[in-house]
């Protein structure tokens, strides 16, 4: 007949000082209990094998705390991480970073909702400031790169290419009255805007529509030549283009990201939140 340990409640002073109270199964750390390092970081759950395992609660000294799940001594799963600065972070982690889907807050207003990787904001989501501005769009190493949608409280916005938190490539821009514009930036100095407006001595059609074409060449009020072109409803791009008497033979077509009506405003635990700064955008 098989025979099963009993966990026993036990507390315990180790050589290096750190102190253990909770249950106990063939002199392992196995059930509930509590574990105070000699350091003063404390932590409040279960334990399996020796090891910080299912639910708990994390306190470092500094007051940062950590309750959510663990697996072999390491933050993993879902869990809420609280510094003592006022940041504060709820989704997923790996390894202790915060990787996966979750929503950062910082204690200076910013906030950001979406993808993490190895602690960093990486892939998509959407941050917004303390002014009401907001960004929406792709992200990588925490800053905004690739596209996306910036709103400003003047109710203005930038639909476009981004890199390192700075405009840089073609967008366009709609202001809350007069047309849309289309823009070249680099590393967020503006290079070039011009109204999108239909242009008959240059024109090109198809299934996205009419198109405002820049080429080389118009022949017989046709789109021809190298080039680039933007949908005259600001939808679509295409930044590297070629024409054939209005018809485009060459070049990628990029849908440009569309705003909501209404934009909602609303892991590196033991190393801090890192800055809250917005993704500088020129």
């Amino acid at each position: 007949m098989a025979s099963y340990a009993v966990a026993e409640q036990q507390e315990l002073t180790l050589a290096n000082g750190d102190r253990y109270e909770g249950e106990v199964i063939d002199g392992a750390l196995e059930g509930f209990g509590r574990y105070t390092w000699a350091d003063g970081k404390r932590y409040e759950g279960n334990f399996s094998a020796g090891k910080r395992q299912g639910f708990g609660s994390l306190t470092w000294a500094n007051g940062d705390r950590y309750q959510g799940n663990f697996s072999g001594n390491q933050i993993e799963g879902r869990g809420v991480f609280l510094w003592a600065n006022g940041d504060r972070y709820e989704g997923s982690f790996v390894a202790s970073q915060r990787s996966g889907q979750g929503v950062m807050q910082w204690q200076g207003g910013q906030r950001y909702e979406g993808q993490f990787v190895a602690g960093m904001m990486s892939g998509q989501g959407e941050y917004q400031w303390p002014d009401g501005t907001s960004y929406t769009g792709m992200f990588v190493q925490d800053r905004h790169s690739g596209l996306g949608i910036l709103i400003y409280p003047d109710a203005s916005i930038f639909t476009g290419f981004f890199l390192e938190g700075r405009r840089h490539g073609m967008g366009v821009e709609q202001q809350k009255t007069g047309p849309l514009s289309l823009q070249s930036w680099r590393e967020g100095v503006l290079q070039e805007s011009q109204a999108i407006v239909s242009d008959p001595r240059c024109r090109a059609e198809d299934a996205d529509g009419a198109w405002m074409v820049r080429a080389d060449d118009c022949i017989n009020g046709l789109a021809h030549g190298d080039g680039y072109a933007v949908t005259l409803t600001g939808e679509h791009l295409v930044t590297a283009g070629r024409w054939i008497l209005g018809q485009r033979v060459a070049g990628e077509r990029t849908g440009l990201p569309r705003p909501v009506p209404s934009l909602e405003h609303g892991a590196i635990p033991p190393n801090g939140s890192r800055s809250a700064e917005a993704p500088t955008d020129g």
